[in-house]
């Protein structure tokens, strides 16, 4: 399990995992840097022989860290923000009973447990249910498994590293079996967090698409479209800047009355802060590509 800053959380699921109904033979959390007293509380958990933490980096680098300090052959990952039922580690490990099986997998929930958590639901909830990204939310697989795609990708600068981890098990020919574990994670609070959510999703999409020529969600396929439409509104807002205020204004208000049940200010605030996040990852992306594009080149290294 990786961590930053969760000490809001972290306790809960700590909890949890001491009362599972399989206890886990050991619970190895790599911090990234914790400054809200997340470490200091880890560390006063490991007093008690349970837990062991190690300090690492960003989210890729702590899964590998976290990983590499296990022990026993079966690994299950879970994320630091997340609540689990006490027959998660019996449901996962009863499933390798069959020798065959090497990866088992299932999305997580979102908690809707707060007024905003509420109001974001129809943006957080997929159309098609059956539609989900590939994470270590909710992640089993034996430990030779990791060693044959050679683990996460470090050289991501912050997010989307499991869902391309992910796609490394399926591209060598693993079945990810599915488990019927139940994890669900805490809705994040506030505008701030949405902004920062998409940005790190987008950043790290964009940099496995350049670095990889891999597409991994339509996120990666709307960055650019967003940015050619706040580019085309800049300048006829530069031309006809009365027109172009009106325009906007009348879509905001049409769209917003016609899709949204959460009210328009409040899906003029979310759309914002997300499309924001959206354009400023790629952008991020498009430049982390070039730096590594460039160490590429002239160290003659190879990512994949």
């Amino acid at each position: 399990m990786p961590t930053l800053n969760e000490i809001k959380n972290i306790k809960k699921i700590i909890i949890s995992l001491y009362h599972q109904t399989i206890q886990p033979k050991e619970i190895i959390i790599a911090d990234g840097g914790s400054t809200d007293g997340t470490y200091e509380y880890l560390k006063d958990e490991e007093k008690n022989g349970l837990v062991k933490v190690i300090k690492s980096g960003n989210p890729s680098k702590a899964r590998n860290d976290a990983i590499k300090n296990t022990h026993t052959n079966l690994i299950l990952c879970v994320d630091a923000w997340c609540e689990i039922e006490n027959t998660w580690c019996e449901k996962h490990v009863t499933l390798y009973k069959d020798s065959t099986i090497s990866v088992a997998w299932w999305p997580s929930w979102i908690i809707f447990n707060t007024a905003f958590n509420k109001q974001a639901a129809p943006f957080w909830t997929p159309r098609n249910p059956q539609c989900f990204f590939f994470s270590s939310r909710n992640l089993s697989f034996r430990k030779e498994v990791r060693e044959k795609v050679w683990g996460y990708p470090e050289y991501l600068t912050l997010s989307w590293e499991d869902t391309f981890f992910n796609y490394k098990i399926q591209h060598q020919g693993y079945t990810i079996e599915k488990c019927s574990a139940i994890v669900k994670r805490w809705g994040r609070q506030g505008f701030l967090w949405i902004y920062k959510m998409h940005r790190n999703y987008t950043q790290g999409d964009a940099e496995i698409l350049m670095i990889h020529g891999i597409r991994q969600s339509a996120t990666i396929r709307q960055a650019p479209l967003y940015l050619l439409w706040i580019l085309c509104f800049i300048i006829s807002l530069y031309f006809f800047t009365r027109y172009a205020l009106v325009i906007v204004l009348l879509w905001c208000i049409s769209y917003g009355i016609r899709k949204n049940k959460t009210g328009l200010r409040f899906w003029i605030q979310y759309n914002f802060f997300q499309k924001l996040g959206i354009i400023i990852g790629f952008l991020k992306g498009l430049y982390t590509w070039f730096l590594i594009k460039r160490k590429m080149k002239k160290e003659h290294l190879s990512y994949w």
